[in-house]
């Protein structure tokens, strides 16, 4: 729902608006120089600009890593929206974070919090905002605050107030965009291991309760829910719960290992249809009872998930855990997790799961560790 007073969207056509909104600021550029293609200099605080979502702030982790390898001494700080805090909120390569509220999510917000909040940036007096967002609110947010090093993604004109302008070509990864930004700037790029680090509690608090249930050959993580963000619900990213069942049945008859269901609120209808599926055997059903970290603990803990395009995917894959993820309804050449140990299936939405398609998923599940090419898309 819009926030009466928000800052509102063209109201024409969809291609129309965005035509638009890129010619209009493609004329706005010719008043905000470009600058040299030229490393900057050591700037002493950066502040990074990604207000949503939870996927795509996990998506900017060697980004930020990156960042962090290139300005060892600076303060790097985070501008994040309230839904995905708790995303930004585990990033080791971060000192501080900027809590924006709504202010990012398009139609939630009004002129005032916008001013409001490049009013707090330009109190913080930083030297250099790198922008790893589309839209042109964010990248005239920095100017705005008065920010002399501004660089970030350049999508059809719309980072016309950078300086430091990266192009945004179709059909490249995410992540890959947001690396662009740091090698246009002239930092090397690094690619970590992990780029989430829970707490010690939430790592305890995990710890704790798979201890009760002493799965003797370990744990899958199920994530059958995703699609549901604000002002975003892609109920069609999600696999058919029946999928899940089965390939979760599979191992835990075969091979002795424990179900674990997580899931939010907005997960209920899809973890009810898997809890139903897996009654009559070991289950451990977590979903509504764990926070975010909490969640990310747990998956480390585990060593290995099952889960649709979400932001639970994409904190697996940030704590090192291996594990498939489907996609129903995106690309996952364009979005998917990176690093190493995600695999990344493609199926038909909704659809029953035949005996193939669990087949094809037993090799990078059976047991932590393996699997055939990691980060690779495959089809079912």
């Amino acid at each position: 729902m819009t926030h009466p007073g928000a800052i509102e969207a063209v109201p024409l056509a969809g291609s129309a608006r965005d035509g638009l909104v890129s010619a209009a600021c493609r004329a706005l550029a010719a008043g905000f120089p470009s600058a040299e293609d030229s490393a900057i200099s050591a700037p002493r605080r950066v502040l990074v600009i990604k207000p949503g979502s939870l996927g795509d702030v996990l998506l900017a982790g060697a980004a930020l890593a990156s960042l962090r390898k290139g300005f060892p001494d600076a303060e790097i700080s985070h501008l994040v929206g309230d839904w995905a805090r708790p995303a930004a909120a585990g990033s080791p390569s971060v000192d501080s974070l900027i809590v924006c509220g709504p202010v990012g999510t398009p139609g939630a917000y009004t002129l005032r919090q916008y001013v409001r909040t490049a009013n707090r940036i330009r109190a913080r007096r930083f030297d250099a905002a790198i922008v790893l967002d589309r839209s042109p609110l964010m990248a005239l947010l920095p100017w705005l605050a008065g920010i002399g090093v501004r660089a970030g993604l350049d999508s059809d004109g719309r980072g016309f107030a950078l300086n430091y302008r990266t192009p945004v070509p179709p059909a490249r990864h995410e992540g890959e965009l947001f690396l662009d930004v740091v090698r246009r700037i002239g930092l090397p790029v690094v690619r970590p291991d992990t780029w989430f680090r829970p707490p010690a509690a939430a790592s305890a608090k995990a710890r704790g309760l798979l201890a009760e249930m002493n799965p003797p050959s370990g744990c899958l993580v199920l994530a059958p829910g995703g699609g549901v963000n604000p002002g975003a619900r892609r109920l069609d990213k999600r696999w058919a719960p029946d999928g899940f069942v089965r390939v979760a049945r599979r191992l835990r008859d075969d091979a002795g290992v424990l179900p674990v269901l997580v899931g939010d609120a907005n997960d209920q209808d899809a973890v009810g249809a898997v809890r139903v599926g897996l009654s009559g055997g070991p289950l451990l059903d977590l979903s509504r009872r764990l926070e975010f970290a909490e969640i990310g603990a747990l998956l480390a803990l585990a060593g290995r998930f099952l889960a649709n395009d979400s932001a639970i995917a994409h904190l697996g894959a940030a704590v090192g855990s291996r594990g498939v993820v489907i996609y129903t309804a995106t690309d996952p050449d364009i979005y998917g997790p990176q690093g190493g140990k995600v695999a990344r299936l493609v199926a038909a939405p909704g659809a029953g799961v035949e005996g193939a398609a669990v087949a094809a998923l037993m090799p990078r599940l059976d047991r932590p560790g393996s699997g055939s090419g990691p980060g690779r898309t495959a089809f079912l």
